[in-house]
């Protein structure tokens, strides 16, 4: 069975013992982790903090599969990219999600192209580390807003080097019926 993880999002702020002791309270198995700036793990600490934070979590009983970045972090260039999907290898998390790309100058195909190549980036770390990112489909002006953009960006891809990230409650905002 696969566990019941809660994101973090919501607890910016909480130290490690307070959001494991949530977690537990609310029932779930383990967390996807936001991994950003002011929050516990962030882009700056992760090399050490994200694999103490996983081991804390699994003397707990509670695991880490997921965290979730920036939303800028879209470029496998980055300089926190490599050291990032280092982190998550070493503290056995094993996905990744991504930041949001937004439409840029040359149209709606010139940006997907540019997504892709991005994508291309982070399929490399994912070979490198085990580690897998994913696309998050995120309601707004994001060029992941539904399935179909997804799939514009992930077409072709090796699915075993890069996922999707189903979010149901942003589909149902953008009006795409789940099934």
């Amino acid at each position: 069975m696969k566990p019941w993880i809660m994101f973090t999002k919501h607890l910016e702020g909480w130290d490690l013992p307070r959001i494991i002791d949530g977690l537990k309270r609310g029932g779930v198995q383990g967390a996807d982790l936001c991994v950003r700036p002011g929050y516990l793990v962030n882009p700056e600490n992760a090399k050490t903090a994200l694999p103490e934070a996983a081991k804390r979590f699994a003397d707990e009983g509670l695991c880490i599969p997921l965290i979730t970045t920036p939303g800028d972090f879209t470029d496998a260039g980055m300089d926190y990219a490599q050291p990032l999907f280092e982190a998550c290898a070493e503290a056995g998390v094993k996905f990744v999600k991504l930041g949001y790309w937004y439409m840029e100058e040359g149209g709606y195909w010139a940006t997907i192209d540019r997504c892709r190549t991005r994508l291309e980036g982070f399929a490399k770390l994912a070979e490198k580390t085990g580690v897998k990112p994913v696309v998050h489909n995120h309601s707004g002006k994001t060029m992941g807003l539904n399935s179909s953009s997804v799939m514009n960006i992930m077409k072709g891809f090796d699915p075993a080097l890069v996922g999707v990230f189903t979010d149901v409650g942003h589909l149902s905002i953008v009006g795409e019926p789940y099934e």
